[in-house]
């Protein structure tokens, strides 16, 4: 299992940080790598909340809350994809810094396929998780410090 993580830091209470990732519906909001996300599932937040994320350039996955700490934190599963992963779990937490808000997100994923997978993620996936945190991160903190939507990239990054 692969596991990838990183932390950034927010201008803005940990309420309000914790109700922009509460809302986990709105990820397209943030996220660089989601065209669009939409619940699929009666259940808005909290465990068993369900969301389907359609991915750029193609592709989707669905992902269930499966831990749920109010203010603080929450673990996210892959139940499908359309990608080649066999499990796919994601921690998000918040805690104050002073008059900031740390979030730290963590990854950790296989890939189906064995040894064939193995290779896969030493040669291109891990690569791209590992670009694909701090974008997230980067696309939080710029939707919530800007109140603009992230759309397949995020602003800051455009030049890297």
């Amino acid at each position: 299992m692969t596991r990838i993580a990183g932390e950034i830091r927010i201008q803005a209470p940990r309420e309000r940080v914790w109700d922009v990732l509460a809302d986990i519906g709105a990820v397209a909001n943030y996220h660089p790598g989601v065209a669009r996300a939409y619940y699929v599932s009666e259940e808005r937040e909290g465990i068993g909340a369900t969301r389907r994320c359609e991915l750029y350039p193609n592709g989707s996955i669905d992902e269930t809350v499966t831990a749920w700490r109010p203010g603080e934190s929450y673990t996210i599963e892959m139940v499908r994809s359309t990608a080649p992963f066999k499990q796919v779990v994601a921690w998000l937490g918040v805690r104050p810094v002073g008059n900031e808000t740390a979030v730290r997100l963590a990854v950790k994923y296989t890939l189906k396929f064995g040894l064939v997978g193995l290779l896969m993620d030493r040669l291109l996936v891990r690569r791209n998780f590992t670009k694909m945190v701090p974008a997230v991160l980067a696309g939080l903190k710029y939707h919530i410090e800007t109140g603009r939507l992230v759309e397949d990239r995020v602003p800051a990054l455009q030049a890297a």
